[in-house]
């Protein structure tokens, strides 16, 4: 069994928000310190192991919210 230590994070974005904003690289220690600020359960799409697929699903999620045009 291989353990996950660290993990890329994907949250909803709406169309004033860039890449940065809603995709980036996380451990247990930062998503809790993202639960105690203003980040909740609903607000994620998905918890991914590889930041390549992690970024595909986000770029998908900001063209869907009109943020970006193409990718």
């Amino acid at each position: 069994m291989s353990k996950v230590s660290k993990f890329w994070v994907v949250t909803k974005p709406n169309k004033n928000l860039e890449l940065i904003d809603i995709f980036f690289q996380a451990d247990i220690k930062r998503m809790e310190l993202q639960f105690k600020g203003d980040l909740a359960s609903k607000g994620i799409i998905g918890i991914f192991t590889t930041g390549n697929e992690a970024e595909k699903v986000a770029k998908m999620a900001l063209l869907k919210a009109g943020a970006i045009k193409k990718f």
